[in-house]
Order: structure tokens, then sequence, then C-alpha cells
């Protein structure tokens, strides 16, 4: 028997800061590394059941020199992870095409350019992975 999952929340009940500033990014900032400024919204999925895990957004505020200042909020949706609900404020790193997140817990979460203006992420922590396709917000 499979638990019952709630709908996705709104994006609006994931929480950021509320001094979240997008600058555009300049003129020397690649177009490959461009692309990743702004307010993007998705739903981490597990990779073994595809489960809808946590909600997150990915705020790209300020891209230059190979890295970015991100706010990242998340919102746990799956029952064992309804109350985890935050936000950070830190620094990501682009390796390659990828925009790269190291948190302080040893997960990592990759984002790359998708198709159709998205976003495309995984994220690892220990053995187990999760995906999502990230949409830009307004």
């Amino acid at each position: 028997i499979l638990p019952t999952l709630p709908a996705a929340a709104d994006p609006k009940d994931v929480p950021l800061p509320n001094d979240i500033v997008i600058i555009s990014p300049g003129e020397t900032v690649p177009k490959n590394l461009a692309v990743f400024s702004g307010k993007w919204y998705g739903i981490w999925k597990g990779a073994e059941t595809d489960t809808p895990m946590m909600e997150h957004i990915l705020a790209v505020e300020k891209i230059d020199d190979g890295s970015a200042r991100i706010a990242y909020g998340y919102a746990g949706i799956w029952e064992e992870l309804r109350s985890q609900r935050g936000w950070i404020r830190t620094k990501a790193v682009f390796i390659g095409d990828s925009l790269m997140i190291f948190f302080t817990n040893g997960a990592t979460a990759e984002y790359r350019a998708g198709e159709n203006s998205t976003i495309t992420g995984t994220y690892r922590i220990g053995g187990h992975k999760s995906f999502t396709t990230l949409t830009r917000m307004p």
C-alpha cells in the first residue's frame, strides 16, 4: 500500500528570504551560464519511485566569475519530510555547463539548462538521488 501524498503546495508556500534581488548577468557572462539567472520552481522526485518529495525554489540572484549567489527555499511534501521547511543563501559554482550547490549536510544539487526554458536537476545525498525539472517563475 502506497502512502497518500498531498497535492503539491503553491510555490508561494516555499520559504525564501524577503530581500531577493535578481541582478541581470553582465555582458561578460557566457550565455550558457546566464540562462540560470532568475527564480525557478520544481519538485524533487525520488529516483527509484518517482515520488514527489520536496518542493523547492532556486533563486539565482547574481552570476559572475564562475559562481553564483543563490537562495534555495524548500518545503517537504512527502510524509516523512513534511516538517522540513526553510531556506539558505549561499554560493554555487559553475562546473562546465552545470550549476552546483554543495550543502553543509554533504548533499549536492546539480542543475543543467534543459529544453523549453527549463532547468533539470539531480540531488544526491548518501546513496540516494532525486530528480527535478524546474520552470521559471515570474
